[in-house]
């Protein structure tokens, strides 16, 4: 069996982002401050949301650049009937605010907002407007390293783009697995060869909205259950950037009638749900402040899982500690869409093989904390009851160092109390030090 090269936790945060309407003063999103402390709150630093456009609010595009100058980062949509004209803005919003925009998107859902273009409308008229998109931002100095998406349509078609896009959204409280694997594998089939992307996916909160012409919604802990699985499931599947839809309840719906007021993260008087709750918990644990984060080289681990469900999945992940993160989640049915009620998930016992003794392995559970649920010594092997939604598995460094020569060895664990930085220390043998300065990891 081939030995998984782990992610860097970093990049698969970073891959993790929020759709928002910060451009919006019409409801929650006028106050950008708090819509940066939202997206802070998530350790999230990625958003999706309209491309620049003068004609909108004045106040709504000065909100774009203030949270770009918190350190936002866009992927922007095309929203003017001339693609040049948006890549233009774009252009300028990058010159103001450099390394700002990560994605440029093409028309969002034509199949219920039509796209004309140069004589051309519906499916035809989208596919110009995105050759036209495409062209435009390849032509840019500026912008011509950024992916352009695709446009979204239902059904699927093949578009001028870096990375094929898809709105997965599962229906009756569903999990997500199957809806974001047959899209990703839909969109494949038409437009093959690309990576993929989701610029929205989500659960809405309202149990009456199926009612008023809507479909199913979850209560607010189902919902956080099944977000935190969807982003999983994407990593899995290989989405280059998740979006969930979206960062806010931003007006008031007190019927429950209108499903699309009720998909947000955070309620209308800007108190989190528990799907907030959960992600802040994830970005925490997975959280790597590391200098090189981003940039080292992860290796593999020889793990292996038994008692895993039909329905589970595993991920691996690495800090630049060295510390290897192993995600399980299960995705059992765990929505009554008759009754309006969960589904109470029953514990699988499952063991994860290490391939290696490890000083300390901590498990971690987003729906419950920041804090170990559990903590072993000296272990290889670790058992955890998985039941609806995924579970961290993270091990201690470790870092083995060989210094000296000769056919004797001595072995050393090392374990630290650090302050101000990792601990030094050297080695000697009958009074003679072996070796220069070392560093304690552990």
């Amino acid at each position: 069996m081939t030995q998984p090269t782990a992610v860097r936790s970093d990049d698969l945060i970073n891959s993790f982002g929020v759709a928002t309407h910060i451009n919006y003063t019409d409801g929650q999103y006028l106050n950008v401050t708090k819509d940066i402390s939202a997206l802070q709150y998530l350790g999230l630093d990625h958003v999706r949301d309209a491309a620049p456009n003068p004609n909108y609010d004045y106040t709504g595009q000065v909100h774009l650049g203030a949270a770009a100058d918190a350190g936002i980062k866009f992927t922007f949509v095309a929203n003017d009937p001339n693609p040049a004209l948006v890549v233009q803005r774009i252009h300028d919003f990058v010159v103001a605010h450099p390394g700002s925009v990560v994605g440029i998107e093409g028309p969002n859902e034509v199949n219920n907002w039509p796209v004309t273009y140069n004589g051309q409308s519906g499916t035809a008229g989208a596919q110009a407007y995105q050759q036209a998109l495409f062209n435009a931002v390849n032509n840019d100095p500026l912008l011509k390293n950024i992916p352009v998406l695709g446009f979204t349509d239902y059904p699927v078609h093949a578009s001028a783009s870096d990375w094929n896009n898809i709105h997965p959204y599962p229906k009756n409280g569903d999990q997500p697995y199957n809806d974001i694997a047959g899209g990703a594998s839909a969109q494949a089939a038409v437009d093959p060869g690309k990576p993929f992307a989701i610029t929205e996916l989500g659960y809405h909160t309202s149990l009456t909205a199926d009612t008023a012409g809507g479909w199913e919604g979850v209560n607010e802990a189902t919902q956080a259950k099944l977000l935190l699985n969807a982003m999983m499931d994407a990593a899995l599947l290989g989405s280059r950037s998740t979006s969930i839809y979206q960062l806010l309840d931003a007006y008031a719906d007190p019927q429950g009638s209108d499903q699309e007021k009720h998909f947000g993260l955070f309620r209308l008087d800007g108190t989190s749900k528990p799907a907030a709750d959960a992600i802040h918990n994830l970005t925490s644990i997975m959280a790597d402040a590391g200098g090189n984060a981003s940039s080292f080289s992860a290796s593999t681990l020889n793990y292996s899982i038994s008692g895993l469900p039909s329905t589970g999945h595993s991920y691996l992940t690495q800090k630049s500690d060295g510390s290897f993160q192993i995600i399980a989640w299960g995705e059992p049915d765990i929505w009554n869409e008759v009754t309006d009620t969960p589904i109470s998930a029953a514990s699988t016992p499952v063991n994860v093989n290490l391939g290696q003794t490890f000083s300390t392995v901590q498990v971690f559970d987003p729906l419950q904390g920041t804090n170990a649920t559990q903590t072993l010594h000296n272990v290889s092997s670790v058992s955890i009851g998985l039941t609806d939604h995924p579970l961290i598995i993270q091990t201690s460094t470790d870092k083995s160092t060989s210094i000296g020569t000769g056919s004797d060895q001595l072995v050393l664990r090392i374990s630290q109390d650090a302050y101000q930085g990792d601990a030094q220390y050297t080695v000697s043998v009958d009074g003679k030090q072996i070796g220069g300065v070392l560093t304690a990891h552990a």
